[in-house]
């Protein structure tokens, strides 16, 4: 009985597991969504290389904040096709002004594999310099970088009550989150197969690249 129990829960767990990153890649779509349609004219992502997405990222603090969340990674691969997603961690901290907190949801674009090729060896660094904007109420903010390559986009999540101004540089970390990929997958994958397609594509993963796929053709 005991084992039959302890199986149970194991199984349980793993279906938990899914469930979450299912989510969270839900999610991703759903914010590529609305920046493409609230950038249409502008046409952000043409001839884009690859595109990170963090939902809900929470940024609080005065003087120095903290800055923490998870993300959805996928790129264009050397066959032209749009990568199997990878799951990411996004965290570090601002120096400026702050004021409150506030859940921002951030799209960072890289136009070719050199600007974002770090994010696989965990050793990715970014600097963003924001400016002085008030993020509230869905409104959006232009970011610069610290590079040409690539640039990002910021809107305070829909869900978040808080109000954050922030003028100042952010120094933070990206790399993939090994153990948010391997549950969404159900089992291990080197980066190089989820890179060139080797999972199969959930209908999530399928929504995912179709989006990304007519954006970055523009």
């Amino acid at each position: 009985m005991r084992k039959i129990l302890l199986m149970l829960a194991f199984f349980a767990t793993i279906l938990s597991a899914d469930i979450v990153q299912n989510q969270k890649v839900k999610r991703a779509i759903n914010v590529l969504n609305d920046f493409i349609i609230e950038n249409k004219d502008q046409n952000l992502l043409k001839d884009a290389s690859a595109i990170a997405i963090f939902t809900d990222l929470t940024k609080g603090g005065a003087g120095v904040s903290v800055i923490n969340g998870k993300g959805i990674f996928v790129a264009k691969n050397d066959d032209g096709q749009i990568s199997s997603p990878f799951f990411v961690d996004f965290s570090g901290i601002e120096l400026g002004a702050a004021l409150g907190l506030s859940s921002v949801d951030l799209i960072i674009v890289y136009k070719n594999s050199r600007s974002y090729h770090k994010i696989f060896e965990n050793n990715y660094r970014i600097s963003l310099s924001t400016q002085a904007t008030m993020i509230n109420n869905a409104s959006g903010g232009a970011i610069t970088t610290n590079a040409p390559e690539f640039f990002a986009y910021a809107r305070e999540s829909s869900n978040s009550r808080g109000i954050y101004l922030g003028v100042g540089i952010q120094i933070s970390h990206m790399g993939i989150n090994r153990q948010d990929t391997i549950d969404y997958y159900d089992r291990i994958y080197d980066y190089e197969d989820i890179y060139n397609n080797s999972p199969k594509a959930s209908k999530y993963t399928k929504k995912l690249q179709e989006l990304a796929r007519q954006s970055f053709k523009g």
